[in-house]
C-alpha cells in the first residue's frame, strides 16, 4: 500500500510538472490588463529576479526549449 502511495504520489508531481510547464505558454488573457496576465507577468519578473530558469524556461514555447541561446537571453535580458 506504501509503495502505491508513492507511485501516485511520484506521477502526481510529474503532470503537476508537465502541466505547469504548459501553462505559462499562449495565456487566456484578454488583454494586458487581465489579472492573468498581470499575476504570470509578476511571476515572470520574481522568477527573472530570483534567476530561476525552469520557472522561466516555463514561458518559452516547447520547440525553443532546447536553445541554449534561448536559456541565456532570458537570464540576460
Amino acid at each position: 500500500m506504501k509503495s502505491q502511495s508513492i507511485a501516485l504520489s511520484s506521477i502526481m508531481v510529474l503532470s503537476t510538472a508537465a502541466f505547469a510547464d504548459e501553462s505559462n505558454v499562449n495565456l487566456p488573457a484578454k488583454d494586458n490588463q487581465d489579472p492573468l496576465f498581470i499575476k504570470k507577468c509578476e511571476e515572470f519578473r520574481q522568477a527573472k529576479a530570483d534567476k530561476d530558469i525552469d520557472t522561466l524556461m516555463s514561458f518559452v514555447p516547447k520547440h525553443f526549449k532546447d536553445s541554449e541561446d534561448e536559456k541565456n537571453a532570458l537570464l540576460h535580458t
